[in-house]
């Protein structure tokens, strides 16, 4: 027996081994491991695919190979990655990825430039190589790190399955030294069913936390629900030094029972964009809410995080409960085992939504706000004649039941309602019988909409349309266009110049919500004589701010595809980039160069379009649009002073100029 206990611990060690867990890990630094960001962390509609290491604003650090392997592919980009470097390890069972590097160092090295040479280009090399080719030894040097493709200086660094799935470079003992504990944000209750409430409310709560200790925070109040509803936690990591990254891993326990725990070690490209099914895309992208995470588990995610936990889990309904309350506990801890809890109590409640209510008591509320989720929408009403100073307990005291309201065809139909003086919501499904709208007596609650499901479909005004293909959704929304300004004002300042409007502000909803796959958007620009290349689609933020977009022009119509609804315009761009001139200094790949500053008002700068002349010679020129200058690079022997003269086009074929004197 005791032989055999022997033989299952050798077993086991020899796996960790294996898998590096135990062996001291070899890291592709020699300079103190510093992360700027993590494994799998929120990255919008998408997940961060390795570790990010600071390599202290500079570039030409040694990059290590961490094992014995063999260089598998090599790139070379302008964006992206720049100079990559792919090296496969046998021992690992893994592919390491560098990324941004300065150079490669070598055989390898020589061989990339003999190629860019070949072309007589400084980027797009993309090549693959069998084990025989490249091979390198632990500790060798495969490169230098730099700034290439995204700045700034850094080393991204990351491991992969041989099917190219990204996994936790932890899995292998990769851990930089981290003694600071998580930060946890706020605690959110979203309702995951058709009319489940939160503390009186359709709507999802938030509910701030009481730190106790650095590892211990309370619910500073029991959220009080009804119907099946999930759990949100906001929550981050850092290193002291300014930047935000993710966690490890994630679990609930409600009444003892764990309902769900999502562990952050591997997930594949093709399932990257479920991102925002993991993460709340909303909520994370504001600030001072850390990365928002669901506690719970929608039925189409097939992210390996929480393999082990079937759909729907992590959802709390009414049997969930044993008796009024349920204690839970959020615990979480970070990739240095730093571990953070968040206790609090949730409590139940019932609402009667078959008792009647007379339409007529709300003649004195008007509709404000309509909110969609993804199992209805909720529409908010004020009242009008209510009084703050006057209001008593029990006119603020909530009440339920059904009120009728009206579809477009007059068909009357029982709506589940919330109510006190103040105001008034509503829970309607998403179905198409509100296509025309809905009306409660006279008022107008719902504006024209197109109920989507899983089979699409399109939605149209005069000039705007929405299409949605099949699986675009797979819960039925309310889609809903308004033009909100058939006027808008022209986009620019006094100072900059002033981009025309060419179309109305659209507002496509819902535009709190991350559908499946995109959606395709068209908007047919007002009357037009110029090159439709000069029209381009903005996106309107809350404060009524332009920025570019992105379209292509499709039989006279400008069309962009999205994963959310927004506001948009088309303003025609018809002002060139603004050039200044920066600064001399010896860059790192082109040497000896003089730096231009580049800005564009309307669809942005294209880098790689200069065109420049020293003193009359023609002169080659690049950019870094990570640091937003274009190059030109001097050549050998040219005596000062210097004339120089740089064309810059942005992408609506608006060219800038400038012409400087250098005697320095």
């Amino acid at each position: 027996m005791e032989r055999l206990k022997l033989l299952a611990w050798a077993i086991i060690f020899g796996l960790l081994s294996h898998s590096g867990a135990l062996a001291e890990p070899r890291w592709p630094l020699d300079i103190e491991i510093s992360q700027s960001s993590s494994f799998a962390e929120f990255r919008g509609m998408r997940f961060h695919a390795g570790l990010d290491l600071r390599t202290k604003q500079t570039n030409g650090f040694p990059v290590y190979a961490i094992e014995d392997g063999f260089i598998s592919r090599a790139s070379v980009q302008f964006t992206g990655y720049g100079y990559g470097l792919y090296i496969d390890h046998p021992k690992l069972n893994a592919r390491v990825v560098y990324g941004h590097l300065k150079c490669f160092n070598g055989p390898i090295q020589d061989y990339i430039s003999d190629k860019l040479k070949a072309k007589g280009a400084r980027h797009g090399i993309n090549e693959f190589f069998k084990s025989d080719k490249f091979p390198v030894k632990k500790g060798q040097i495969v490169a230098y790190s730099g700034e290439s493709g995204a700045g700034p200086s850094h080393l991204h660094f990351e491991m992969r399955t041989f099917k190219d799935e990204p996994i936790a470079p932890c899995k292998f003992g990769f851990r930089p030294k981290d003694n600071i504990f998580p930060s946890v944000y706020n605690l959110y209750v979203e309702p995951m069913e058709y009319g489940a409430v939160i503390d009186g409310s359709f709507l999802g709560q938030k509910y701030s936390l009481v730190k106790k200790t650095k590892a211990i925070y309370n619910l500073s109040s029991s959220p009080v629900t009804c119907g099946k509803v999930g759990l949100q936690i906001g929550i981050s990591d850092t290193n002291g030094m300014g930047n935000k990254y993710g966690i490890e891993s994630i679990n609930l326990v409600l009444n003892g029972k764990k309902l769900i725990q999502r562990d952050f070690y591997q997930y594949s490209y093709d399932n990257t964009r479920q991102c925002p099914f993991v993460f709340d895309y909303f909520k994370s992208n504001m600030t001072g809410t850390g990365y928002v995470i669901n506690l719970f588990k929608y039925p189409f995610e097939t992210l390996p995080f929480s393999k082990d936990y079937p759909a729907w889990s992590g959802i709390i309904d009414n049997e969930t409960y044993l008796g009024q309350s349920a204690p839970f506990e959020i615990s979480s801890f970070d990739y240095g085992s730093n571990n953070v809890s968040v206790k609090g109590n949730l409590k139940k409640n019932t609402y009667d939504f078959a008792r009647p209510v007379q339409a007529n008591l709300f003649d004195t509320y008007y509709m404000t706000e309509i909110v969609p989720n993804y199992f209805g929408t909720v529409v908010v009403c004020k009242n009008s004649a209510f009084n703050a100073k006057t209001a008593t307990n029990s006119d603020l005291l909530i009440r339920s039941g059904c009120v009728e309201v009206k579809d477009i065809q007059g068909r009357i139909h029982l709506i589940p309602c919330l109510f006190n003086s103040k105001k008034l919501e509503l829970a309607f499904r998403n179905e198409n019988c509100w296509n025309g709208g809905a009306w409660l007596g006279n008022v107008l609650l719902l504006p024209k909409s197109f109920c989507v499901d899983a089979n699409g479909g399109k939605i149209a005004e005069d000039g705007f349309e929405i299409e949605f293909k099949k699986n675009t959704v797979h819960f039925p929304i309310l889609a809903m266009l308004k033009k909100e300004n058939d006027h808008p004002a022209d986009g620019g300042t006094k100072q900059e110049g002033y981009l025309k409007a060419y179309s109305a502000i659209w507002k496509f909803e819902p535009d709190s919500l991350v559908f499946d796959t995109e959606v395709t958007v068209r908007i047919q620009p007002r009357p037009y004589n110029g090159d439709i290349k000069k029209l381009g689609i903005y996106y309107v933020n809350n404060k009524g701010k332009y920025s570019h977009n992105g379209e292509e022009e499709e039989n006279g119509w400008l069309k962009f595809t999205s994963r959310a609804g927004g506001r948009y315009v088309i303003l025609e761009d018809l002002i060139p980039p603004a050039i200044t001139y920066a600064r001399h200094f010896t860059h790192y790949q082109l040497g000896n160069v003089y730096a231009f500053k580049c800005s564009d008002l309307g669809e942005g700068v294209n880098w790689l379009s200069g065109v420049a002349t020293i003193n009359g010679q023609k002169a080659e020129t690049y950019a870094d649009s990570d640091h937003k200058e274009v190059y030109v690079l001097i050549p050998k022997g040219i005596k000062l002073p210097h004339k120089v003269k740089l064309s810059v086009q942005d992408y609506a074929g608006n060219t800038g100029s400038i012409n400087s004197t250098i005697t320095k």
